[in-house]
């Protein structure tokens, strides 16, 4: 799998944001705001090669050891799922209650300490991994639980 690295700006056909490239180095294939995609490659990133182009619904978030946060998407158009690596302005909390496909969910919760954590806008928020629980709709349920005390995303909106 060869890596071609392109640094495009582009109109997401979502949500009809303009996406501008990354200006840190990395390379972007999702809008930051809606985080959907478009089935453009198919052999390795860049190559621009599939002809499928349907639309990338993002489905979950996973982390990779030497990768980091990386969004799962699936495309609407022939199911293929393919996970990206996220983006540090990329609008994570999207995903805080998506079913993972690994068996894990997230939870963004207010960050307790000053540092940012890779791959979320403004470090503001910290991922931690979902517990599952067999009595709700997706097995999954926010940790940490509600009786805890800590502000999860549900009450900062």
């Amino acid at each position: 799998m060869t890596f071609i690295a392109r640094q495009e700006r582009f109109t997401c056909e979502h949500c009809g944001a303009e996406v501008e490239p990354l200006k840190n180095g990395s390379y972007r294939n999702h809008c930051p705001h809606c985080l959907y995609s478009k089935h453009v490659d198919r052999e390795g990133p860049g190559d621009r090669a599939s002809d499928c182009g349907g639309m990338m619904e993002p489905v979950g978030l996973t982390h990779r050891s030497g990768k980091g946060w990386m969004v799962v998407h699936r495309c609407l158009q022939c199911k293929k799922e393919l996970p990206n690596t996220a983006a540090p302005d990329d609008n994570l909390a999207l995903l805080s209650e998506a079913p993972r496909p690994y068996g894990r969910g997230i939870s963004l919760m207010r960050h307790r300490k000053a540092a940012a954590e890779p791959g979320v806008a403004g470090g503001h928020f910290a991922l931690r991994a979902s517990r599952l629980h067999p009595h709700s709709s997706t097995g999954l349920r926010p940790w940490p639980p509600a009786e805890s005390g800590e502000k999860t995303l549900k009450d900062e909106t």
